[in-house]
């Protein structure tokens, strides 16, 4: 009956006829017919389906709500949302497309990582900065490298070394690290002079490798 199908997700399954895409219901009704050269599971309001080589997204009826015109990137996920958000690419840059089904930052930075907390990573002229939902910058790019916000603070390298930052954009904790990974927990993973370690919100050691 079907070329191929995907996992049910929300009631709904990518399936394909005559290798097109559309979605059928729990019974195989097709209730979003097939027009898709490639369709994906949805996610929340929203799925991913893909149209010449370009992505886009559509809602639950099967109405377009942005157009495929992004393009996919080796080694980067597409269409996955974090935060309510998702890296979209085009002509060279990276801007966002919201779980609401709308173009919510237009591309225009030259890279970009995933939302957190209601923040995302930025790349201006080769320093990194963080941008709200709407697209305002409102952390400067400041930073040489940069991670994801999780529990209020955020890696960020100065100097060749790791601290992290508020969401105000203040180092929080010094930079005195050779690497360090996001907060999980009230705890972060850091290396400091060859030996890992974990740390508290305070920048307090709490455990140190022997």
């Amino acid at each position: 009956m079907y070329d191929g199908a995907g996992p049910f997700q929300g009631g709904l399954a990518a399936a394909a006829r005559d290798k097109q895409y559309g979605y059928i219901n729990s019974e195989a009704d097709y209730v979003i017919q097939p027009a898709w050269d490639m369709a994906h599971p949805f996610q929340r309001k929203v799925a991913v389906v893909e149209k010449e080589g370009h992505w886009g997204l559509i809602d639950r009826q099967g109405r377009v709500q942005v157009e495929p015109q992004f393009s996919f990137v080796p080694g980067h996920s597409h269409g996955e949302f974090f935060d309510g958000m998702a890296l979209a690419f085009r002509d060279g840059k990276y801007g966002f497309v919201s779980d609401e089904g709308e173009l919510a930052v237009e591309p225009m930075f030259d890279l970009a990582g995933d939302y957190g907390e209601g923040l995302a990573l930025v790349e201006i002229n080769g320093a990194w900065g963080y941008i709200d939902k709407l697209g305002k910058l409102v952390i400067m790019p400041n930073f040489e490298d940069a991670g994801v916000f999780s529990e209020g603070l955020a890696q960020a390298r100065v100097n060749e070394r790791w601290g992290y930052i508020n969401t105000e954009g203040r180092l929080a904790i010094a930079a005195n690290f050779d690497a360090a990974t996001p907060f999980r927990d009230g705890l972060a993973l850091v290396s400091q002079d060859g030996k890992w370690q974990y740390i508290d919100r305070f920048g307090g050691t709490v455990w140190r490798e022997g």
